[in-house]
């Protein structure tokens, strides 16, 4: 038997680049197995280092954020191959099963190392009656799910007692040298050094530009480097969390009630007197910048209802005297026309209560009502697949007849996943909106529009909102 194989390999941070599961390994192991099977080796291998392969609603949502896994799916969909390798399943994460069914809309075979089942000749492969493979891929998803639920115990276990102990409770911070796990870290004096000094460049008004390249970093996560309670002998955990805004993920910083803090063993780099000053001139710097931010509200939301095109602020007038008004980008005022002031004032309005109609509930049930009409035609469909199955056992339907109409109910059964995923994503992106608004006073939108940055308001309203249509007698929110 000859049959044409690809191999796909992955890891999630550069640590386990050397270990027994390293890349190297996972592509020697999947190409010995495809030589030893009379395979050859046509397309990849596709490489996902560094993309962690967990918590997607969906593999349209991998591929998107995981390139290697986009060009896979692409180079089957284009006959490439015919068989794809991994070292085991686990290596797709939550995307494994979605990645076989993705495979047998091409009749592409999907095979493990390390859950072995046998490879078919190209020409007469059914994924019909490929269910040994099937049922490896949901085992290897359960161990998955095992070793991640120990992970995430241990931490909320092990975490409280390390910082209680006054030990490094995750990464080492910049500055500092790993010793083992038992030890706090040793204090590198020539980073310290270079913290020192930065420091000093940010009192005395040099900018966190200047203050990246001393430290070697970029300029972005200055702020984070120099704010970090670490410097002052002070051990924390739980000081973030990861935010799902659709398929958008924001590490974002927890109140600081929640923080789990003790003191540190390692040496310290600032006094206490000298963290707090860092703090307050980065937080001065902050409010400056905000005051200066060059933003527009609603920006990539606005929509021309008369055309369709975008709309967009534009400014009349001198400098020193103008004035600010909505207009269409393809026909101007010809269209649209709203003066600044009103319409931010009009469009508060309806965001206030919108977001009171969301709070209530009203569009959840909504949607709950389609996820229930999507799971019954879900399953209808399976009913109807296995009575196809059964047409084909008692002789009721051929081999081709059967496979056709398996086929159209599996392209059927992809179609209503995907409504459903994204349903699912929308909820989410909508329970994390409402997150954030919990934080804002809904009794007073225009004064939140007012205050907040610009960026920072279009961040939680485009997770809400597809656009926001004008026409010069309404103004409507589309929600997603």
């Amino acid at each position: 038997m000859t049959f044409r194989f690809a191999i796909f390999a992955a890891v999630s941070r550069e640590e386990q680049v050397i270990d027994k599961d390293s890349l190297s390994n996972q592509v020697n192991d999947g190409r010995a197995y495809g030589d030893r099977l009379g395979g050859k080796e046509t397309a990849g291998p596709f490489i996902a280092d560094g993309y962690s392969r967990s918590f997607y609603e969906g593999l349209g949502e991998a591929m998107a954020e995981i390139p290697p896994l986009r060009e896979a799916m692409r180079a089957a969909e284009h006959n490439q191959y015919d068989v794809l390798i991994v070292r085991y399943f686990e290596r797709l994460g939550v995307v494994a099963y979605p990645v076989f069914l993705r495979l047998a809309k091409f009749r592409k075979q999907f095979r493990s190392v390390q859950e072995s089942t046998p490879i078919v000749p190209p020409q007469i492969y059914d994924p019909t009656k490929d269910e040994a493979t099937s049922t490896m891929i949901h085992l290897s998803g359960l161990k998955q799910d095992y070793r991640i639920n120990r992970l995430i115990n241990n931490l909320r276990e092990n975490m409280p007692k390390r910082i209680r102990e006054g030990l490094t409770p995750s990464r080492m911070p910049y500055g500092y040298v790993y010793v083992n796990n038992k030890t706090p870290p040793k204090l590198d004096p020539e980073k310290a050094a270079k913290l020192i000094q930065a420091r000093d460049m940010l009192m005395t008004g040099d900018s966190l530009v200047a203050i990246g390249k001393l430290l070697g970093v970029d300029h972005s996560r200055v702020r984070t480097v120099l704010s970090n309670p670490y410097y002052m002998g002070q051990v924390s955990y739980n000081k973030t969390y990861i935010q799902r805004l659709g398929t958008k993920r924001t590490q974002v910083r927890q109140p600081k009630s929640k923080w789990l803090i003790g003191q540190g063993r390692h040496l310290p780099v600032f006094t206490q007197e000298e963290h707090e000053a860092i703090l307050a001139e980065l937080d001065r710097r902050e409010q400056v910048m905000r005051r200066h931010e060059v933003g527009f509200m609603f920006s990539g939301l606005l929509r021309c209802d008369v055309c369709g095109d975008r709309a967009r602020r534009n400014k009349f007038g001198s400098p020193s005297k103008y004035k600010q008004v909505i207009i269409c980008r393809a026909a101007g005022a010809k269209h649209i026309r709203y003066d600044y002031d009103e319409f931010i004032s009009i469009v508060a309005g309806k965001i206030q209560t919108d977001w009171e109609r969301q709070r209530n509930g009203e569009w959840v049930v909504e949607e709950e009502d389609k996820s229930d009409i999507i799971r019954q035609a879900i399953e209808a469909n399976k009913r109807r697949r296995a009575k196809v199955q059964e047409g084909f056992e008692t002789g009721i339907y051929d081999a081709p007849e059967a496979s056709t109409k398996l086929r159209e109910l599996e392209r059927a059964a992809e179609r209503l996943h995907a409504d459903l995923e994204k349903i699912t994503a929308d909820k989410v992106a909508r329970r994390d909106v409402t997150s954030s608004m919990e934080k804002i006073d809904l009794s007073n939108v225009p004064e939140w529009l007012a205050t907040e940055s610009p960026k920072e308001v279009n961040r939680i309203l485009s997770t809400w909102l597809k656009e926001i249509r004008i026409r010069d007698d309404d103004i409507k929110l589309i929600k997603r």
